[in-house]
């Protein structure tokens, strides 16, 4: 069976730890055919947003056809309603069994509903990657673009969906508030890791590795952040801060690139064998990072590098969003409401203590660990 997933909503990009990219290669794995078709998107080399030259295809390393569009003309307009050029020709020389979309807000819905209307047998499956953190920042943004112009895309659509799936909590809450779908079509399909990679890096070697590479001893207590570092997670100064008024022991390992913007009060913090900050690392190597870790610290906004987190058993400490606590399961995570540093402080010190007397906390990671990897999250997300 063929499976086409649609990436036309926002960028697509190859090397990262995305659910789009997780999902495709693990249906690939369970034996389907896959073709992915996306916008032009993506990110430069330092991780910063850009667009590609143009229209290509290609099979990338995973065997997986990749199908990039160019925006339709007039281009300016259609790239906010992102129409593409020959989409609709694309899609039926695919020719899926099985659709899978990420993102809903795209005019090209209402070309999925005429191939599914056309295809009665084809399952359709929409993810939403949308809430109130990201999206619909101000009035006209919420009731123009998301409950006029979107919403009236996805009612096109809306017929032929077989489920509609939040990839957070505050993403199916996101779904049912501003699309008027209902909450009995909608379900939470969470991002996670790579099972393999997970295996790989957690293995003691590769852990002794990477703290020998940064001149980490056993009584070091590391702690990882990674991510685009900006305004939305400019918190990380705050970690930074806190981490620089810890006992010496206590260091911290950043990846990730850093908004210009921000980039002169964080060198500022940079302290030799304290804070070690690596400008990009690709995702393999972010699980290496990972493996160094004795805790894994997100005082911003979400990113998937939580669940990555919890996938590689690691106690996380991570700023509370209404909708993003489902990253405690059993306890593994901590909660910072404030973000401020001596909240950090303190509650940095309560993961450490509870780590050094071999209490709860690292128990409890290791057992939610199970529930962050695609093998699973790739049958859940086609109901398999």
């Amino acid at each position: 069976m063929k499976i086409t997933h649609i990436c036309l909503a926002n960028f697509y990009c190859e090397g990262y730890s995305y659910q789009e990219n997780l999902l495709s290669q693990y249906h690939k794995r369970l034996g389907f055919e896959v073709d992915i078709i996306a916008s032009l998107q993506s990110f430069d080399k330092d991780g910063l947003p850009c667009l590609l030259d143009g229209a290509e295809e290609y099979i990338n390393e995973f065997g997986i056809r990749v199908i990039r569009l160019d925006y339709s003309n007039p281009k300016r307009l259609n790239k906010v309603l992102r129409k593409y050029d020959n989409f609709e020709i694309t899609l039926n020389e695919s020719k899926p069994d099985i659709i899978f979309v990420h993102g809903c807000q795209s005019a090209a819905d209402t070309i999925i509903a005429r191939y599914a209307k056309e295809h009665p047998t084809v399952s359709v499956y929409v993810d939403n990657h949308a809430d109130y953190s990201n999206s619909a920042s101000n009035w006209l943004s919420l009731h123009i673009l998301h409950r006029i112009i979107w919403k009236y895309y996805i009612k096109r659509l809306d017929p032929y969906v077989k489920k509609y799936w939040g990839v957070l909590p505050a993403r199916v809450d996101f779904l049912v508030e501003n699309y008027g779908i209902s909450r009995e079509r909608c379900d939470l399909l969470i991002m996670g890791a790579d099972d393999e990679e997970v295996k790989r890096a957690n293995s003691i070697s590769v852990r002794e590795k990477t703290r020998s590479y940064f001149n980490y001893t056993e009584k070091d207590y590391v702690v990882v952040t990674g991510g685009k570092i900006d305004f939305a997670k400019k918190q990380i100064l705050n970690l930074m801060d806190a981490v620089l008024r810890m006992e010496d022991e206590v260091k911290l390992l950043i990846f990730g690139p850093v908004d210009p913007a921000l980039q002169e009060g964080f060198n500022s913090r940079l302290i030799k064998n304290k804070i070690i900050h690596i400008p990009w690392a690709n995702t393999s190597q972010s699980y290496d990072l990972f493996s160094a870790a004795d805790v894994a610290c997100f005082p911003g906004r979400h990113s998937v590098y939580w669940e990555q987190a919890v996938a590689m058993s690691k106690p996380i400490l991570v700023k509370r969003w209404k909708g993003t606590e489902h990253v405690d399961v059993c306890g593994n995570a901590v909660f910072l409401e404030t973000s401020d540093v001596d909240e950090i402080i303190r509650k940095l010190r309560y993961i450490i203590n509870d780590i050094t007397n071999e209490s709860d906390i690292g128990r409890k990671a290791r057992s939610a660990s199970k529930f962050f990897l695609y093998s699973d999250i790739a049958r859940k997300s086609i109901e398999i």
